[in-house]
């Protein structure tokens, strides 16, 4: 088994490799997700003559944040990156400078799109075409039969975060049936909880749907938000795996890391073209 370090041990570690950098990038996440934000940056900075052979993940958000309010040194080049996660849909949290805020629920989500995921299923399956997969698979409409559902699911736990400090992510497989398909009625009981707890805690129900219709304004129901607000890491991935089940009749089987790291090498870039652009300057 490997050396684990802290935050603070991985962040004095990169003064080690600073030499293998022109820019230092220190993100979320754990030592293991080390190689998929290095495939990331290395294709997202292709052709820039940036040189990064390494990245560094320091742990959760507040880590991250800790980390850069921390970091005085102005000699090196650097950008510390955090996921918007649920704040992004009603408090968005504040750069600083040096601090990146991504504009999405996590890194994960600008990673998925159809040419990531096919790609991917590809390259895991080993005997389908990759236009059979496409067909087959069909990722515009999976996104069509989820999108209303888990956008609606995401505003209640969005608002209960906002007026209750906390929220259940919970995974996607809650809200599966036996036969391996999304269950309307337990999201629905979940929102309806929701709203109870809401009530309790001194909203009125005019007052909790007013919010929720300027969430739809904000974030309406459409693909775009759907890979926007919807946790990339812990529901958009096991869609894909579940699908792929379904569709392709072919359990995949994989680790969380092997998804990402093939998504990290087939997405495509546009999505995340304006943090290139504050790499290069470095804010």
């Amino acid at each position: 088994m490997g050396l684990e370090f802290n935050s603070e041990q991985q962040q004095v570690s990169s003064l080690f490799t600073a030499y293998r950098n022109d820019v230092d990038i220190y993100t979320e996440d754990e030592l293991k997700d080390k190689v998929f934000y290095k495939k990331l940056f290395s294709r997202l900075l292709n052709g820039t003559g940036l040189r990064i052979n390494d990245v560094y993940p320091l742990g959760s958000s507040d880590d991250v944040i800790k980390a850069c309010r921390k970091d005085t040194d102005v000699k090196r080049k650097k950008i510390y990156i955090v996921d918007g996660d649920i704040y992004l849909m009603f408090s968005p949290k504040q750069p600083i400078p040096n601090l990146y805020v991504l504009d999405a629920y996590c890194i994960e989500n600008f990673i998925i799109d159809e040419d990531a995921v096919c790609n991917t299923l590809c390259n895991f399956i080993g005997t389908k075409e990759l236009e059979d997969i496409r067909n087959d698979f069909n990722f515009d409409k999976l996104i069509d039969e989820h999108k209303d559902s888990l956008i609606s699911l995401f505003y209640h736990k969005a608002l209960e975060q906002k007026h209750r400090g906390y929220f259940n992510l919970y995974s996607l497989a809650t809200y599966y049936n036996r036969s391996n398909n999304l269950d309307q009625s337990i999201i629905t009981a979940e929102q309806d909880g929701i709203k109870n707890r809401l009530i309790q805690a001194g909203l009125s129900e005019h007052e909790i749907i007013a919010e929720l219709e300027l969430m739809e304004q904000k974030f309406p129901e459409n693909a775009d938000t759907f890979l926007k607000i919807i946790s990339g890491k812990d529901y958009l991935i096991h869609l894909m795996s579940c699908h792929a089940k379904k569709s392709l009749n072919y359990n995949t089987g994989h680790s969380k890391e092997a998804w990402k790291f093939n998504f990290a090498q087939y997405c495509k870039l546009d999505r995340l073209e304006h943090l290139k652009t504050i790499i290069l300057t470095c804010l």
